[in-house]
């Protein structure tokens, strides 16, 4: 499955009932509430007096366990909104790379988030929605999400097989619709290189 494009499917209630609840000002406030309970944990973790008893390697865990997987939980709904909107989220990825590498005010972040392999949150965000394709793809997934993707079939360049390489969207618009799992994943999926989203292993896709 290489690309995807707007599907004629209907679309499933659970996706209206999305669309509904998670509007902006919904996903400001979730936003905001994730940030806040992480600030408190990585409070605790980067007092000295812990941290040197932990180690780099079991912070780093802790972080991730702690922190790092409220910032992913349901990430989806955060496709397309504004760096502005993703900011307090963005901050909090920061901080907690400060504190596994236990680093000084003026250290520079960006090389520690490389170090550390850290996507940043918009990346964060598309990387799961190539992910959630790419096992639907495999029919890994389930239906609610697998009816929301229509795959494009295109012949094989090797063979002359079809091969489902593009992801069709939902013909919708507006700024809702745009953010929508049934745009917004086939809209990141297609833009991913075509060796990658022929990949048959799942595990093996998350490792690139």
């Amino acid at each position: 499955m290489s690309e995807i494009i707007p599907s004629g499917v209907p679309r499933g209630n659970r996706e209206l009932w999305v669309e509904r609840c998670f509007d902006a000002a919904c996903i400001v406030c979730v936003a905001v509430s994730i940030a806040e309970h992480s600030v408190s944990t990585l409070k605790l973790i980067q007092s000295r007096s812990v941290r040197r008893q932990l180690g780099q390697d079991v912070t780093k865990r802790l972080v991730c366990a702690l922190v790092l997987s409220r910032l992913d939980y349901c990430n989806v709904i955060l496709a397309g909104l504004p760096a502005s909107t993703l900011a307090p989220l963005q901050r909090i990825l920061r901080v907690a790379a400060r504190v596994v590498l236990d680093l000084k005010p003026r250290d520079h972040i960006s090389c520690a988030l490389r170090e550390l392999r850290w996507l940043p949150i918009s990346e964060r965000v598309v990387y799961k929605l190539c992910f959630l394709v790419h096992g639907a793809s495999l029919g890994q997934s389930p239906d609610f999400i697998t009816d929301l993707l229509q795959p494009v079939a295109h012949p094989c360049p090797h063979c002359g097989t079809p091969v489902a390489e593009t992801m069709s969207s939902h013909g919708r618009t507006g700024k809702t619709a745009d953010r929508a799992f049934s745009t917004a994943a086939p809209r990141a999926w297609n833009q991913l290189p075509t060796e990658l989203k022929r990949t048959h292993r799942h595990l093996h896709f998350a490792e690139y």
